[in-house]
């Protein structure tokens, strides 16, 4: 099984998490990716945001890592670190991105990569809802 490392942003706001569907994805992941060689994950987090959102990430630090079957690649692991952090500007649909989405940490509406429905929802319900 081939196995790959990402970095995500986990932008929660009124206990809503910012989630993002790749262009002919089916599920919905954090906005974030793969470091480039020799990038630490900070500067990674930025340059995925900038490409994907269009906007800078104002502060974030890490949060948890999970490790689950990578959204829509069969035979893939994935290895997520997550990043609490904060935007500055409207985020927007870039790059591979098809479409963003707010979903509710108390009942999320889209179908969602197994790391974040499964390990970084219970996680989050606990610190970010009432």
């Amino acid at each position: 099984m081939h196995h790959i490392r990402k970095i995500g942003l986990l932008l929660i706001r009124e206990g809503r998490l910012l989630v993002v569907r790749k262009r002919g994805g089916t599920l919905w992941i954090l906005p974030g990716g793969k470091p480039d060689e020799g990038e630490d994950d900070e500067t990674a987090l930025r340059r995925e945001v900038l490409e994907e959102l269009g906007c800078h990430v104002s502060w974030s630090r890490p949060y948890t890592e999970c490790t689950a079957p990578a959204a829509d690649l069969e035979g893939v692991t994935v290895t997520v670190s997550c990043h609490l952090g904060e935007i500055a500007g409207r985020p927007q649909p870039r790059d591979e991105i098809e479409e963003i989405r707010w979903i509710d940490l108390n009942a999320p509406d889209v179908p969602l990569a197994i790391s974040i429905e499964e390990e970084m929802i219970p996680l989050l319900r606990a610190e970010f809802t009432d």
